[in-house]
């Protein structure tokens, strides 16, 4: 058998262990996690825990890798693109989510969300550590913006994973 089947073969496995458990972290071939919707959970309720603890910043930016996460699930389930998406190339995030919303349901509304998040927790606050953008208040904001996101976002995929 080819490396090239081999690695369809693989890549086949693992999506069909991603439909029958969405939740569970599953990882391709190569060893990068296949992302789920479980694992933007646990990012939020990490983002949670951290500004509980005084961490407004490394809380607002596990809340926009929560955002990402679940983008890169609608992404993986719904195309066939398989590229990496790396959460620190925000504007290639933004940008393939637009591409992909618009393509499909004719809107970006969802798409102008996650660039609001990327601005707000990503870019202010973790990055430029803008003190009102840091403000716990605004971090707890941040962090229900994106729950509101990642729940949005599962309607995306057709098995409602």
């Amino acid at each position: 058998m080819s490396r090239l089947r081999k690695d369809l073969a693989a890549l086949d496995r693992a999506a069909r262990a991603v439909a029958r458990n969405p939740d569970r972290l599953v990882r391709q071939q190569d060893g990068m996690p296949i992302p789920t919707f479980g694992e933007a959970r646990r990012l939020l309720d990490a983002a949670r825990k951290k500004l509980d603890g005084g961490h407004a910043r490394q809380a607002a930016e596990d809340a926009w890798c929560a955002a990402v996460t679940a983008v890169r699930t609608v992404l993986y389930r719904n195309t066939t693109d398989r590229r990496p998406l790396d959460w620190r190339e925000t504007r290639s995030v933004i940008g393939r989510f637009r591409n992909y919303e618009f393509k499909r349901h004719r809107s970006t509304e969802m798409a102008e969300r996650l660039s609001f998040l990327a601005g707000s927790l990503h870019g202010s606050c973790f990055y430029a550590g803008v003190p009102a953008a840091c403000d716990p208040q605004a971090v707890a904001g941040g962090i229900r913006a994106a729950a509101q996101f990642v729940a949005d976002a599962r309607k995306f995929c057709p098995s409602g994973a």
